[in-house]
């Protein structure tokens, strides 16, 4: 895995943190670049956190020679996919647990309504 530096604008900089530009087309300048591996962006030398090459598309339609697009992954992109699915999981516990409440509550009420006829 290699780790690339490059500058960008201030606007695209803060597009990228926003997660509203998941790919974005840079200068090759011969780098060979490779999913997987991590990119820094600086927009006024102080560098940004470091994306994740997800997809590297050189030599296409639409793109220039010299030029390459590369999709990026958010660099918290895992926690908060880790979390969603840690919310989910238990919200599907709780589910469960809650028709098993359910039941027994049901139970309880007609118990109860046996008791208040007479029956019981």
């Amino acid at each position: 895995m290699t780790f690339w530096r490059h500058k960008i604008d201030s606007v695209t900089a803060g597009r990228l943190w926003r997660n509203e530009l998941t790919s974005l087309v840079v200068y090759d300048r011969g780098n060979d670049y490779q999913r997987g591996d991590t990119i820094a962006f600086t927009d006024d030398g102080a560098y940004l956190k470091t994306w994740t090459i997800t997809h590297v598309t050189k030599n296409q339609a639409g793109v220039e020679d010299n030029y390459a697009v590369l999709s990026l992954k958010r660099p918290d992109a895992d926690y908060w996919e880790n979390e969603a699915r840690g919310q989910r999981l238990e919200a599907e516990r709780l589910a469960r647990s809650n028709a098993a409440l359910r039941g027994a509550l049901t139970k309880a009420r007609k118990r109860i309504e046996q008791i208040k006829a007479g029956a019981w």
